[in-house]
C-alpha cells in the first residue's frame, strides 16, 4: 500500500547510496519549474522516510526553501536494489550504470550460489543450473535493464582500471558519448594485453602502438622504426610480424624465419628481447644466413623455437632472385604449393612443444581464377598441427605501388588487398597423418 502526504522536506532523509552510484544530486535544471509550478512528481519514500526516488526534487525543494512537498510512501525497504528499481527509467551515464552493477553483483552473486547449491541438493531436480557467475550476471542485467553481453563488457572496462592507468579516458570517452561500448572495450582489452609486458619494461612506446589484440590486424600506414631502404615491393607492414612476435612468444624465446630476406622478423625480435635465427637463399641484409628453405637448417636445434615466422615469396608478379630454387619463380601454383608444405614440414621440427607455427598468405585472382590458398594451407597444417588462429590482415594504403598495379595488369595477376596469418600451435602427442 502507498500513500502521499505533504511533509516538510526537512523531515525526509536521503539514501546515501543514491551519492555513491548517481553522484551528488545536482538540482539546477529543476529549480526554474519547481519555483513556479512546485513539485508536480511526489518524491517516494520508505515508512522510515528515507528517499528512494526524488532526490533531485528533494534537494530543490531545500534549496528553494519550500515549506512542503508531496511524499509517497511505499512499503519498501531501504536497498541498492530497491533504489535502483525505481531510477530504471532515469537517464544515466556508463559510470552511473557500473556503480549499479557494482552495488547490485555481490547480492546476485550470493543468491546465484544459493541457487545452484539447492539445484545440486534436490534430487527431484533436473534441471542443471547455470554457474553462479554467470546466472548473476543475467540477474543484474535483468535488473539494470541493458544486456548482458554490455554488463560483461562494463564490468571488463571496469576491473582494468586498476591495472591500466589510461582506462580512466577510456570512461570519460565513454560517459562523453564519444566512444561506443564496443569500441571502448576493445581498447580496454588491448591495454591489459599489453599491461604486464609494459610494467616488466619488455616493451617500448614503438611496439606498443603497433600491437593489436583481435583477429584483426589493420593498419593504415608502415611502421618505419624497423625497416631498411629501398623496402622490398610487397613486404608486409612491420606492425604484421611485431604482433606475431608479441603474441606468440616471450622474452629470450627463439624466434625462426626462413623466409627472412632483408631480416625484419629479426630485428624486430631482437628490439622485443627475443633471439632471432634468419635465413634466406639471397639475403639482403648482414644479419641473415644463406640457406634454402626447402630443408632445415643444420644450425637450427630442433624442437628449440618458440615461433616459426613464415612470410614466402608468392604473387607470381615479380622474381626475387635467378637462383631456381626461388620459389617466387615457380610457375604452377599446385607445384608452388607443395614446395611451400614441404618447407612447413620440414622447419616444423623446429617447434618446440608449444611452439607457433606462423604462416602469411594471401590469396590472388589469376586469369580470372580465383586461388584460396589461405584455405588449402589451413587444411593441410591442421593435418600435423592445430591451428588455433585464423587473422586477416588487410594491407597499408602506402603499399600499393604504381609498379605493382602495372605487374598486375601485364601478368594478368591481381593479388588480393588482404592476407591472412595461419597460427597453428605444435602439441606434444600430434604426428603428422
Amino acid at each position: 500500500m502507498s500513500s502521499t502526504r505533504w511533509l516538510s522536506p526537512h523531515s525526509l532523509a536521503p539514501d546515501p547510496l543514491n551519492e555513491k552510484i548517481y553522484g551528488v544530486a545536482e538540482p539546477t535544471d529543476l529549480l526554474a519549474s519547481i519555483r513556479e509550478q512546485g513539485v508536480l512528481e511526489p518524491i517516494v519514500c520508505t515508512p522510515e522516510l528515507t528517499i528512494v526516488s526524488g532526490h533531485r526534487r528533494y534537494a530543490a525543494s531545500i534549496a528553494l526553501g519550500l515549506a512542503t512537498v508531496p511524499v509517497r510512501i511505499d512499503s519498501v525497504t531501504s536497498s541498492a536494489k530497491t533504489l535502483i528499481a525505481f531510477n530504471r527509467q532515469r537517464r544515466k551515464t556508463w559510470t552511473q550504470l557500473g556503480n549499479e552493477i557494482d552495488a547490485l553483483l555481490p547480492e546476485c552473486r550470493r543468491a546465484a550460489a544459493q541457487r545452484a547449491t539447492a539445484a545440486r541438493k534436490s534430487k527431484a531436480s533436473r534441471v542443471r543450473e547455470p554457474r553462479p557467475a554467470h546466472r548473476a550476471i543475467d540477474d543484474v542485467a535483468a535488473q539494470i535493464g541493458i544486456a548482458r553481453e554490455a554488463v560483461r563488457q562494463l564490468l571488463f572496462i571496469r576491473q582494468s582500471r586498476s591495472i591500466c592507468p589510461g582506462v580512466d579516458e577510456i570512461i570519460r570517452k565513454l560517459d562523453a558519448e564519444t566512444w561506443s561500448l564496443n569500441r571502448a572495450y576493445v581498447e580496454a582489452r588491448r591495454m591489459r594485453m599489453t599491461s604486464a609486458e609494459i610494467r616488466r619494461g619488455a616493451i617500448d612506446p614503438i611496439v606498443k602502438r603497433c600491437v593489436r589484440a583481435f583477429d584483426l590486424w589493420q593498419f593504415r600506414q608502415r611502421e618505419t622504426a624497423f625497416d631498411i631502404q629501398p623496402v622490398t615491393p610487397g613486404t608486409p607492414a612491420p606492425q604484421v610480424f611485431v604482433n606475431a612476435v608479441h603474441h606468440f612468444s616471450g622474452p629470450s624465446d627463439l624466434i625462426v624465419d626462413p623466409f627472412a630476406n632483408d631480416g625484419i622478423v629479426g630485428r624486430i625480435a631482437r628490439h622485443m628481447g627475443r633471439r632471432a635465427a634468419c635465413s634466406d637463399l639471397t639475403p639482403r641484409h648482414k644479419t641473415v644466413r644463406a640457406w634454402d628453405a626447402r630443408t632445415l637448417a643444420p644450425w637450427i636445434e630442433r624442437e628449440s623455437a618458440a615461433l616459426l615466422v613464415l612470410d614466402p615469396p608468392y604473387g607470381g608478379m615479380m622474381t626475387y632472385s635467378s637462383d631456381a630454387r626461388d620459389l617466387s619463380g615457380i610457375e604452377s601454383e599446385s607445384v608452388f604449393q607443395a614446395v611451400l608444405q614441404e618447407v612447413c614440414v620440414a622447419w616444423a621440427d623446429a617447434l618446440r612443444c608449444g611452439g607457433r607455427l606462423a604462416l602469411l598468405i594471401g590469396n590472388e585472382v589469376r586469369d580470372a581464377t580465383q586461388i584460396d590458398r589461405s584455405f588449402a594451407m589451413t587444411t593441410f597444417l591442421s593435418e600435423f598441427l592445430e591451428v588455433e588462429r585464423r587473422i586477416w590482415v588487410p594491407y597499408p594504403q602506402s603499399t600499393r605501388m604504381s609498379r605493382r598495379v602495372r605487374l598486375s595488369a601485364a601478368t594478368k595477376c591481381l593479388a588480393t588487398r588482404q592476407c591472412e596469418l595461419i597460427v597453428a600451435v605444435k602439441r606434444a602427442t600430434q604426428r603428422r597423418r
